[in-house]
This record gives structure tokens, C-alpha cells and sequence, in this order.
């Protein structure tokens, strides 16, 4: 077994050895033409390549490809949000330049002084600098108070006070954060391209706008904002969708299957 596209280049090691399988278990998309080229040859030498999405199988000869999501367990349902306060729209994970957090910031910015931004979670690199230039932007386009960093929290309380999570970064492998929301019962903003796309059936687990498009975001943000019950009936259809296709037990069948078969 290997995993990530950082270690495909090992496969190589096929050549000294027909007789062993290898699986390439791929969760990363390459973002050059370098890096497509080596990961399309690495998945020829390959028994099979398990993807962590769609978005990410099209990367592979596609009957090398076995598409497994990854497993998420069911949480415990966070309550509605409180009329009396702001609404919270959350983006959660990895705070990176691909990320592309701006255009969340855009989209609140075309949205009443009643919505706030928070930013849940860290970077492995250059997060000074990054956080930095995010915040001021943030503060130019939004005043003051509107946008937050709460930093890295603890799983449990991850999603706590959220009215909704977005995705800006159209390229996501996969998003495992937007099926823990969906878990909790926190309704879902995603790009309709990318890995993140696939946990959402727009109108029913979630919504989609068109990736890229600050304003298709705040439209679809507004619609949240203005009906209690369509982000109420979308958590919960999130909840359902998580626990029919994520649940560890399914998954780990199916990783059985694709590795062994």
C-alpha cells in the first residue's frame, strides 16, 4: 500500500518485482503537469489506484481506479442557531493560499453587517504571513468584527456555534470537513467542482454554487440566512447522507473489496 501522490513515485519499485501488488491509495490532487504526468505512469504500474473521490479518479486510467469515500462517523447534533445573534458562516481545515478563503470574504462582504465570518484551524506552513494578509484583507472589505480566527479546536466542539460551512477552494480532493459538518447536522455551502462536491446533493444534503462566484455564494448564503427550515431539513438530510454512505463499517468493506479483489 501506498498513499499520496508524494510517495507515488515508489511504484517504481514494480519494475524489480511483477509478482507484488501495489496499491496507490491516492487522497492528493497533483496540480502541475509534472506531477499529473507522475501520478497517470505510477498508476499504470498499479494493481488498482483507490481514489478518496470522483474529482481525484479522473487523474488515473479509469479501470485502474476504484473510487472509496472516506469514513466519517455520525456526531452528535448541533442545536439551531440563536435568532438574537449573528449569523456564522463557517470555513474549517487547513488555512492555506488554496483554500481560497477571499472569496468567502468577498461573498459576506456583498451581505448584511448580521453575518460573520470564522475561521476554524491552522496552517502547516506560512501561517503568519497568510493569516495575516487574510485578516487585513478581511477587515477592508468587511469592518471590523466580521471576520475571525478561532485557530485549531478540538473535534468536539469544532462545529459548535456554526449556521453553516462553506468551501471556496474549488480543487478539494475530497473535504472531509464537509461531511463532518453534515454529521453534526451543520448545513453545507460547497463549489459545484471538486472532490467537495460529490457529499452534496444540491437542495437535499446541502447546497451548491457555482464555483469561483463570490456573488453565486452570497446568493446561496442569503437564501440560508432568510429560511430556517431549508437549513434545518439540509442538516438533517446531511446527517442521513453521512451515515448511508460514510459509516466506517460500510467503507471499510468496501476498502476490503477494492484491496483485496
Amino acid at each position: 500500500m501506498i498513499f499520496s501522490l508524494d510517495l507515488a513515485p515508489i511504484v517504481l519499485l514494480r519494475l524489480l518485482s511483477w509478482r507484488t501488488r501495489f496499491i496507490l491509495d491516492l487522497h492528493d490532487a497533483p496540480r502541475s503537469s509534472i506531477t499529473k504526468m507522475i501520478v497517470y505512469v505510477s498508476s499504470l504500474l498499479c494493481s488498482r489506484v483507490v481514489c478518496i473521490s470522483t474529482f481525484i479518479a479522473r487523474f488515473v486510467p479509469a479501470k485502474k481506479a476504484r473510487v472509496i469515500n472516506r469514513p466519517i462517523e455520525l456526531g452528535v447534533k448541533r442545536p439551531s442557531s440563536d435568532s438574537g445573534r449573528p449569523f456564522v458562516v463557517g470555513i474549517v481545515g487547513r488555512v492555506d493560499p488554496i483554500k481560497r478563503i477571499e472569496i468567502a470574504v468577498d461573498a459576506v462582504a456583498q451581505l448584511s453587517a448580521d453575518v460573520r465570518i470564522e475561521v476554524r484551524g491552522e496552517s502547516f506552513v506560512d501561517v503568519a504571513s497568510y493569516s495575516r494578509r487574510l485578516e487585513v484583507y478581511a477587515e477592508q472589505v468587511l469592518g471590523s468584527g466580521r471576520f475571525v480566527f478561532t485557530g485549531k479546536l478540538p473535534l468536539d466542539v469544532l462545529y459548535d456555534g456554526l449556521d453553516l460551512v462553506v468551501v471556496a477552494n474549488d480543487r478539494e480532493p475530497s473535504g472531509r470537513t464537509v461531511g463532518e459538518a453534515q454529521a453534526v447536522g451543520v448545513p453545507v455551502l460547497v463549489p459545484d467542482a471538486g472532490g467537495a462536491a460529490e457529499y452534496v446533493v444540491d437542495g437535499l444534503s446541502g447546497l451548491h454554487y457555482r464555483a469561483g462566484d463570490s456573488a453565486a455564494m452570497a446568493d446561496r448564503i442569503l437564501c440560508l440566512i432568510e429560511d430556517a427550515a431549508l437549513r434545518s431539513n439540509l442538516g438533517d438530510a446531511g446527517r442521513v447522507s453521512i451515515e448511508r454512505d460514510r459509516s466506517p463499517g460500510a467503507v471499510a468493506a468496501e476498502y476490503r473489496d477494492a484491496v483485496l479483489g
